[in-house]
């Protein structure tokens, strides 16, 4: 999971964002009710305790 979340900070952290399109996509695919950081929150679920 920690190796997961890693790598969701550096593709967030490389994307670009240069016009109102690209804003959208970032939303879409990381913020949205299926994107991928509520997915992760869902995930927690299955963490155990001590790696929370």
């Amino acid at each position: 999971m920690k190796n997961k979340v890693q790598q969701i900070f550096k593709d967030i952290d490389s994307f670009t964002i240069t016009s109102t399109d690209s804003l959208e996509e970032f939303r879409l695919k990381y913020l949205s009710k299926k994107g991928i950081i509520p997915e992760l929150f869902k995930g927690f679920k299955t963490v155990s305790p001590d790696q929370r």
